[in-house]
């Protein structure tokens, strides 16, 4: 979703264009438009886990006005030590009047350098994410079991017109949800 200030009352337009399909990228020009995606670990990260590595995985199925050689994106972690649902435009990150969750400092560049070849028909993988996963558990002193991460993915510079890569959702019912592999060292 994505949230459509110009209408009046304000609120989000899909960010798909078909149940099962998102999008990424930049759009309108000038905007983020994020995709966030949301995992629960499966055991408590005490203060002191060291991140040995994370990864994530996102299934693509297209791309609208990309350009593989220039265009990239860039991932965060949302800082809660239990990351809510999004639910509504107060939850985006960015925009006129909007509270919205805190992102880290610690981002990384999807690749980190040149462009970002998206494989519409299959798997996408990212580049290390050690770095932001270990300032979210570090800086709220840890994340209890069954917690919640979120990840916020978008365009990497802004300005250079509607750009966006697709996935797959895994509302599309074919098992193909985005995957988050963590590695870590507990203390």
């Amino acid at each position: 979703m994505w949230p459509a200030l110009a209408m009046i009352p304000a609120g989000w337009f899909p960010s798909g264009e078909a149940a099962g399909h998102g999008f990424l990228g930049e759009f309108p020009v000038g905007r983020a438009y994020y995709g966030y995606f949301r995992f629960q670990i499966p055991e408590a990260l005490p203060p002191g886990t060291v991140v040995l590595s994370a990864v994530f995985e996102l299934d693509g199925f297209g791309t609208y006005m990309w350009t593989p050689r220039t265009d990239a994106l860039r991932i965060w972690t949302e800082l809660a030590s239990d990351a809510p649902q999004v639910t509504g435009i107060a939850d985006y990150p960015e925009g006129e009047d909007m509270q919205g969750p805190s992102l880290s400092d610690e981002s990384v560049r999807w690749p980190g350098m040149g462009g970002l070849d998206w494989a519409p028909d299959g798997v996408n993988q990212s580049p290390e994410l050690a770095a932001p996963f270990q300032e979210l558990i570090d800086s709220v002193g840890g994340l209890g079991p069954d917690a919640h991460v979120q990840l916020w993915i978008g365009a990497d510079a802004l300005g250079a017109g509607n750009r966006e890569v697709g996935w797959v959702d895994a509302s599309a019912g074919n098992g193909a949800g985005a995957r988050l592999t963590l590695d870590v060292l507990l203390p």
